[in-house]
């Protein structure tokens, strides 16, 4: 999955959260 935001690819929530806080 990428997230639409920063195009960055990311499969757990650990790193939906690393993304939030950026």
């Amino acid at each position: 999955y990428r997230d639409p935001l920063t195009g960055l690819p990311y499969a757990t929530k650990e790193a939906f959260k690393f993304i939030r806080e950026r």
